[in-house]
């Protein structure tokens, strides 16, 4: 891959860049444990959070959204979780109301006491370093912890995208972070916003792509712009329709 890299720079005058899949870089079965993983944590999360209005961005005008499309549904940006909702998630834990609270405050809060999904989320992964929220929801069976085999597996595919990502840089070229089956999709979205929240400060290297014919597509959209402001990176987003429509109804019907 970083081969590919390079020689775009050589054959494009302006712009070059290379799409790559993330499906190539590591083992189906890490990428599905991976993506279920954050799955599950998206669907914790959203359980023990509130929808507030105060926190969609002004550049964002719910009224132009598809309800169609959305539903009943709040967009996940607008979710916070507060203090209580966090102990009320972690009481059936071994943390005690001092390890409880360091790692609520460990989340930054907001000055309302809210926490965005983003930073539940990253209190909640495995690391290296191992995070003490993530064992005591193992621990108590609230979610599954990934096998150290894919584990192990993860941690090598994001060395490897991020050495792309810095030779992307260096020559002055982007990547572009195919899109996959939604069964891969969570962990590669949680990479490509890895790798532009580290590459991405000064000027766009790293896009994902954001296939339009799924439902959650703007909500994951506007999330990621969010984030991205939030954070303090620049977001890199290619809009498609998508490959797998076809594919993704045939499955969705079968198991229905």
């Amino acid at each position: 891959s970083s081969g590919i890299t390079q020689s775009t720079g050589e054959v494009c005058d302006e712009d070059p860049f290379a799409a790559i899949k993330v499906t190539a870089l590591s083992k189906p079965n890490a990428l599905l444990e991976g993506s279920q993983f954050l799955f599950n944590i998206r669907a914790l999360f959203e359980a023990h959070s509130t929808p507030h209005a105060d926190t969609v961005p002004d550049s964002i005008n719910l009224e132009f959204l598809p309800r169609d499309v959305l539903g009943s549904r709040s967009l996940l940006n607008m979710h916070r979780m507060t203090r209580e909702q966090f102990a009320a998630l972690t009481a059936s834990t071994s943390l005690d109301d001092t390890a409880r609270e360091e790692i609520f405050l460990s989340m930054k809060p907001d000055e309302q006491g809210r926490v965005p999904f983003y930073k539940f989320r990253e209190s909640c992964m495995p690391g290296p370093p191992v995070r003490p929220l993530y064992t005591a929801l193992c621990d108590a069976g609230i979610i599954q912890p990934l096998s150290q085999v894919n584990l192990d597996a993860l941690n090598r595919l994001e060395e490897r995208l991020f050495r792309l990502s810095e030779l992307a840089v260096k020559l002055d070229s982007k990547l572009l972070v195919d899109a996959e089956q939604t069964y891969f999709q969570p962990l590669i979205d949680f990479l490509a916003n890895k790798m532009m929240a580290r590459y991405n400060v000064e000027k766009v290297h790293v896009f994902n792509t954001y296939q339009c014919y799924l439902k959650a597509t703007p909500s994951q959209l506007i999330y990621d712009m969010d984030k991205s402001r939030a954070v303090g990176y620049k977001l890199g987003a290619k809009l498609v329709r998508g490959a797998y429509m076809e594919q993704e109804r045939m499955r969705a019907e079968r198991e229905r």
